[in-house]
């Protein structure tokens, strides 16, 4: 990504209507969206699709949770950019991955789409 706005965002909850009301708002502002419902279908769209820039990563989901898709995607692409988002931060290993992630960053649902383009944009500034 290089200093510039990501172009494509793997879009990752299992709450269909999330992800089609996050990803129209993506879309509207001209990011190509991609989803999953889980961290298990994540990791499949992640190594079949080409140019994902950046992930929103919803931590606590069936069949893989969050946790283990942050580390798969991460041993696949070390310098991918994720967005961590949840309603329970009170969960010890958010704050490990925060503490040792470089180009990591959490947002607590609920969020604004102004708040996570925000965080899109701090994230797109690291090098």
């Amino acid at each position: 990504m290089s200093g510039c706005s990501p172009k494509t965002i793997l879009l990752i909850d299992d709450d269909p209507l999330f992800i089609e009301v996050l990803g129209y708002g993506l879309r509207h502002a001209g990011y190509k969206v991609l989803s999953a419902a889980d961290g298990l279908e994540a990791v499949e769209v992640f190594n079949s699709a080409v140019g994902i820039d950046l992930v929103i990563l919803d931590m606590i989901m069936p069949v893989m949770d969050g946790y283990e898709a942050f580390f798969k995607l991460k041993r696949i692409e070390p310098d991918l950019k994720i967005i961590m988002i949840t309603g329970y931060y009170e969960d010890e290993r958010v704050n490990e991955i925060l503490a040792d992630g470089r180009f990591c960053r959490f947002l607590k649902k609920p969020f604004t789409l102004k708040e996570l383009i925000g965080e899109i944009e701090k994230l797109a500034s690291l090098e």
